[in-house]
């Protein structure tokens, strides 16, 4: 499992802030579109499980939680592109469930360690959430919530990272919000 440290956030902070002011050049980085018609299925990387809201649940506070591929809507996701908001990232999109229509969040806002992810209709604080990925070649990225950040010591904020906790294979787990985000890869079913 990959693990994205503060540090290491903070070493990446600095080289966006320095290609923000570079001429741009081209990369391999993982393709995610803007186009809200496109549609991906998240799965995590290690073992391809997929995250869903359980149940096909439309109701506001149902958890994110990975389980088996099975092709439903509530395991589909769109992104819609935010407006800056975010000085650390180039874009936030809100990931919202195709089957409820309700954005992946952490809930009050919070970017506390721990906090279980939920949805809730689409709009509120907590929902902001940026791709961090690509840096060996593999299409993976790390899931980070730009709704806010800590101070790291580093002269940079800290942004908490989606997490699978403790590594579980449990079909059925909570996802959460945590330091060293897990890796997931964005699959496009459309």
């Amino acid at each position: 499992m990959k693990t994205f440290s503060a540090r290491n956030f903070a070493a990446a902070a600095l080289v966006a802030a320095a290609a923000l002011s570079a001429p741009a050049v081209s990369q391999a980085s993982t393709q995610i579109t803007e186009n809200p018609s496109k549609t991906y299925t998240i799965t995590t990387t290690d073992w391809a499980l997929a995250l869903e809201i359980p149940g096909g649940s439309k109701g506001d506070g149902a958890p994110l939680s990975q389980w088996g591929q099975n092709g439903g809507a509530n395991q589909k996701w769109r992104l819609q592109a935010l407006g800056p908001g975010c000085i650390c990232v180039d874009h936030n999109y809100w990931i919202v469930n195709v089957n409820s229509g309700k954005c992946l969040t952490a809930p009050g806002g919070s970017i506390t360690a721990g906090t279980k992810l939920v949805q809730w209709v689409c709009g509120r604080a907590g929902q902001r959430w940026s791709f961090f990925g690509d840096y060996d070649g593999d299409s993976t990225v790390e899931i980070v919530n730009g709704s806010g950040g800590l101070p790291t010591g580093y002269g940079f904020s800290y942004f908490p990272a989606i997490e699978v906790p403790g590594g579980s294979l449990n079909w059925g787990t909570q996802l959460e919000l945590g330091d060293g985000g897990d890796t997931f890869r964005l699959t496009a079913t459309n």
